[in-house]
């Protein structure tokens, strides 16, 4: 083979080609795992439960407010999973409010004057509330009025959020190793096998290079990765050549909820997920990638050494996830082209 600049490229964009279509289907395990154990329901519940006290949680998670935003799949009620400044701010400050007398203050005050003093009250004088004292007396004492509490007890919320979203983050980075791993083996794929097959078939390499080129084409005018921002979570991952060519074939009402994002059943994103199986298995066997189990003696013929490194190189890759190979996919296509620009007739 010849390893000139235009042959290395196109091995780097196969190859990471490969790992973005197999990442997408580790991406897609944990996200089922995640919705179906609720993990982000369940950490947000425990900070929650940290900040405000076992008591005053229950209160906070029982509140009509909150309990409304719950959503219902498949006829049973779905947890909520995320909660914005703005709710936890209403629900907490209805908490401290409820069912007291507002101090005496000049008749002219403003009742948002009255609703910061009940606060005060609560968190002086009653016992339930004592506990978040040292959490919302700054901002009242920072507080020129109610609107400026409101927005720095939002603002720090906020930042707490943040730190329950880093758990979940290194909680989901755990849960995506050992699915990798898992992926890795009972698929066999194996990088060096991956990688030398690549090299030396150039009609392989020709039809991966077509199909990442196609997948940046389509990800970039379709939109294949979304920032969920409303959940404050990880990205999630849409392969739309999945969604628009095989998704759509193979079952049309399960593609018109994906396609539409709408909340899927447990069954539903099993069957989506068996789905991707038959379309990862379709796509890489008329491709021609050697994936998968011929036979034992096939499998460990450069030795068990070369093999187990090169099945901890392909769980390793797929450890960085979806969007890191979609972007480097993008880069590459982009070097690659302007590296395959022809010469203008001046020479430039």
């Amino acid at each position: 083979m010849n390893l000139n600049l235009s042959t290395i490229l196109d091995v780097a964009l196969s190859m990471v080609f490969v790992y973005l279509t197999i990442s997408l289907f580790v991406s897609g395990i944990a996200e089922f795992i995640n919705t179906m154990i609720e993990k982000r329901s369940e950490l947000m519940q425990y900070a929650l439960r940290k900040l405000l006290g076992t008591g005053i949680f229950n209160s906070f998670w029982n509140h009509q407010l909150t309990t409304i935003k719950q959503s219902q799949v498949g006829g049973f009620l779905k947890p909520i999973s995320y909660l914005s400044a703005d709710s936890f701010s209403t629900v907490l400050i209805g908490l401290l409010v409820e069912g007291r007398t507002p101090p005496i203050l000049p008749f002219d005050a403003p009742e948002t004057d009255k609703t910061l003093a009940m606060i005060r009250q609560a968190i002086t004088t009653d016992p339930q509330f004592v506990s978040l004292k040292p959490i919302i007396e700054p901002f009242l004492a920072k507080a020129n009025n109610f609107e400026d509490f409101k927005k720095a007890l939002e603002k720090w919320y906020d930042g707490y959020m943040e730190q329950v979203t880093g758990w979940f983050k290194r909680y989901n980075q755990g849960i995506i190793w050992i699915i990798a791993v898992l992926v890795t083996v009972i698929f066999n794929i194996n990088t060096l096998t991956i990688a030398k097959r690549i090299s030396s078939d150039q009609t392989l390499r020709a039809n991966l290079v077509e199909q990442a080129e196609h997948t940046a084409k389509v990800g970039i005018s379709k939109g294949v990765f979304k920032e969920n921002q409303a959940k404050g979570d990880t990205t999630q991952v849409i392969d739309r050549v999945f969604v628009d060519k095989y998704l759509s074939a193979k079952d049309s009402a399960l593609f018109v909820n994906v396609r539409d994002g709408k909340n899927l059943t447990g069954l539903d994103s099993l069957r989506v997920h068996e789905i991707y199986v038959q379309y990862l298995q379709d796509n890489m066997e008329s491709l021609g990638i050697p994936i998968g189990w011929v036979s034992w003696k096939d499998t460990f013929s450069g030795g068990w050494i070369m093999t187990i490194f090169g099945w901890a190189l392909t769980a390793a890759a797929l450890s960085f996830g979806a969007p890191f190979w979609f972007e480097l996919l993008l880069k590459i296509v982009n070097i690659r082209n302007v590296a395959r620009k022809p010469v203008r007739s001046d020479g430039n």
